[in-house]
């Protein structure tokens, strides 16, 4: 909208394409716009002749080969169009891999603990280039939904140990810098597992280790951090989520 609004006199939207006819109106919708829709992403540019295209990624699949095949159909359809092609990344799904990716990183598998205890193999990024050693984890990896069967998603019982687990596994490459990936989450403990497997203890009014899942939280009465991984002193802890979330429980 602040696009269209802004360079209103030196151009012109000519269309809009998505897959989803409800998503490409309401789209159209929201922007104040006037143009065609098209579910057809080659039908749109034979008949609109566009100069420009604007293509967004597709949700949870944002890496390096998706680019370059939007990039390639780009091309495909318009040979003589400029294309820069840039991975994206929102910190779900494929967060770490990518990164490692594009930077010319390692990955480090490691198997973890589930949302629903089951062992996982996840892995730790280590990036390459220049810059801080940097690790990267993501949470989709070791705690994420589409690892808790559908008749088991109770968000009151999931656990994120094993996102602390791989946040361990990750300081075991000594980095000076660790990202974690918050996107895709199937739990609500509000981190609690993540931080039991890094050596905090939480705990009731007797004194006794919580169990896992968010649930058990309406009994903590006390937090010993007096097991905390010393190691987490000496390493920047980078959150990778969505600031306009509004946290509600």
């Amino acid at each position: 909208r602040p696009i269209l609004r802004d360079y209103a006199d030196l151009v012109e939207l000519v269309g809009l394409c998505d897959i989803n006819p409800l998503r490409v109106e309401v789209a159209k919708r929201q922007m104040g716009a006037t143009c065609a829709t098209y579910t057809n992403f080659d039908e749109m540019p034979t008949k609109e002749k566009p100069d420009l295209l604007m293509v967004t990624t597709v949700d949870a699949f944002h890496s390096e080969f998706i680019v370059r095949a939007m990039e390639r159909g780009v091309v495909d359809v318009l040979p003589d169009a400029d294309v820069v092609a840039l991975p994206m990344f929102d910190g779900g799904e494929g967060f770490t891999a990518g990164l490692v990716e594009v930077t010319g990183g390692t990955l480090h598998p490691v198997t973890v603990t589930g949302p629903v205890g089951q062992p996982v193999l996840a892995a730790v990024g280590l990036l390459g280039g220049a810059g801080p050693r940097t690790a990267v984890v993501e949470l989709a990896a070791a705690a994420g939904l589409r690892l808790v069967p559908r008749e088991q998603r109770n968000p009151l019982v999931t656990t994120s140990l094993g996102a602390g687990q791989l946040i361990s596994a990750a300081l075991d490459l000594e980095p000076e810098r660790i990202l974690v990936g918050c996107g895709d989450s199937g739990v609500n403990d509000g981190g609690a597992g993540a931080a039991r497997a890094l050596g905090v203890r939480l705990l009731d009014a007797y004194g006794q280790a919580l169990g896992p899942g968010g649930v058990e939280l309406a009994r903590l009465a006390d937090i010993d951090v007096s097991g905390l991984d010393p190691r987490l002193a000496g390493v920047e802890i980078v959150a990778a989520c969505n600031p306009f979330n509004v946290l509600c429980g």
